[in-house]
């Protein structure tokens, strides 16, 4: 790291072959209301307009760095961490949105609360042509919650979008990605949770997109499910040793964790099913079954194998059918009512 002081918040941007979505990003962060920061591309190795992007920004906060080879994503996170000179860090996903406000909402938080290691807050989730879908909020208000009760949440799935995380610097350095889990973030707020508090800003402060490019999109579900599994354990074990009196809750935990992860593969499974992706919904089914000795009911692998069949597949259709019908419906009347004002 230099030894000239830094500034108060480092962005951290790894990317690789988005250079239309980059180009947005990063206009959206040099124009935020909050100046104290340096902004930090790491590219790994784009064949596309990448660098010719960068150029185009004037900016005397950004800094560029392009990696000779391609070195995989959370070595590329953890060369940017070693970058950092700030006394915050965000490291934020290339084809996401912030709003102006992000870095003076999110410092504010950890300017105000110095029991917080982490903030988050609620994000906008659009598609892939940046169309809104919905508002994701893990809690209803802002807040500042115990770090040991986020950690047992935790324990079930985490309810955290990495871009719209902003922590101490030194969490980052105690707590690099690991790169065994292709969800490597799941772990890394775990350990957080051990270390300090975690705040929560339930407005939108940026728009995290979802498209076919991203990890959870692809993610075998098998992978998904021993990675959730070892994870688990990992985060487990750090747990009882800053808490030792997790240890006795272990099966109580782990059998939460079952169903909150079953829940998701049932969800993923039903939704492969709708899209006539039934070796993908198998997938879910398997891991479902796994599920079971963790105690989760049999009907969830039930219902999956159910809806995998032909008289499944055909009540999927019905169901279909009657929705499209209601929104029919309900369009004409919408359609009516203005007629007649």
């Amino acid at each position: 790291m230099p030894d000239t002081p830094g500034p108060k918040i480092s962005v951290l941007v790894p990317t690789y072959n988005r250079a239309p979505l980059l180009k947005n990003f990063l206009a959206s962060i040099l124009g935020q209301t909050f100046r104290d920061f340096e902004l930090i591309v790491a590219d790994n190795c784009s064949t596309d307009s990448t660098p010719d992007v960068v150029r185009g920004f004037n900016d005397p906060r950004l800094r560029y760095h392009r990696h000779d080879r391609n070195i995989g994503p959370f070595a590329n996170m953890n060369y940017l961490i070693a970058q950092a000179r700030g006394a915050y860090i965000c490291n934020v996903h290339d084809d996401d949105m912030y709003f102006p406000t992000f870095l003076e909402r999110e410092s504010d938080m950890l300017d105000r609360h110095p029991e917080v290691g982490m903030v988050h807050s609620a994000v906008y989730e659009v598609d892939a042509d940046g169309k809104r879908r919905q508002v994701v909020r893990a809690y209803p208000q802002t807040t500042v919650l115990r770090g040991k009760d986020e950690f047992v949440r935790y324990m079930e799935g985490h309810n955290v979008c990495c871009s719209s995380v902003m922590a101490r610097a030194q969490l980052y350095r105690d707590n690099p990605f690991d790169p065994r889990f292709l969800c490597a973030d799941f772990l890394m707020w775990m350990k957080f949770a051990l270390r300090a508090d975690v705040g929560y800003i339930a407005e939108p402060l940026l728009e995290m997109r979802v498209h076919g490019d991203t990890v959870t999109s692809w993610l075998n579900p098998m992978r998904w499910h021993d990675e959730f599994m070892a994870i688990a354990e990992e985060g487990f074990t750090l747990g009882s040793q800053t808490y030792p009196a997790l240890a006795s809750q272990r099966d109580a935990l782990f059998q939460r964790a079952g169903r909150a992860q079953g829940r998701r593969f049932l969800t993923a499974g039903l939704a492969a099913v709708s899209r006539g992706d039934f070796e993908l919904a198998r997938g879910y089914t398997a891991v479902l079954e796994r599920l079971r000795a963790l105690g989760l009911p049999r009907s969830y692998s039930l219902t999956a194998r159910l809806l995998t069949n032909r008289p499944g597949r055909r009540l999927l259709q019905v169901i279909a059918g009657v929705r499209r019908g209601r929104a029919r419906r309900l369009s004409e009347r919408s359609g009516a009512k203005a007629v007649q004002a």
